[in-house]
């Protein structure tokens, strides 16, 4: 059963407004829930892959960052057990020293 509605102009006009304003407040509402402004290809294709390309350096230099900071703190920890001081009851000009000439077991031979 085929059932027709006719509308007026006045009543068209409206329906298509209605349905753009609902598209652009789709629209709205991702850009909110993403925090992007260009979420897609489709929207503007320079824009989506510029900033798909900055998101990638920026997790590079991320990682990078993170990579110095655990090696900075592997070198303080070296430091530090190289150069302990004795408790404080002992001198303090005692300090551990690495030997000036290896064991004899390491030595080359002659």
């Amino acid at each position: 059963m085929a059932s027709s509605i006719t509308l007026s102009a006045g009543v068209r006009q409206n329906l298509l407004s209605l349905q753009s304003t609902a598209s652009l407040m789709g629209l709205t509402q991702n850009r909110l829930a993403t925090g992007k402004k260009v979420n897609s290809a489709l929207d503007n294709p320079t824009n989506f892959f510029t900033s798909q390309s900055l998101g990638n350096r920026a997790s590079d230099l991320n990682s990078l960052l993170d990579s110095i900071g655990q090696a900075q703190k592997n070198l303080e920890a070296a430091d530090k057990g190289l150069t302990w001081s004795s408790p404080p009851s002992r001198s303090p000009s005692r300090r551990a020293r690495l030997p000036s000439r290896p064991p004899r077991a390491l030595r080359p031979s002659r």
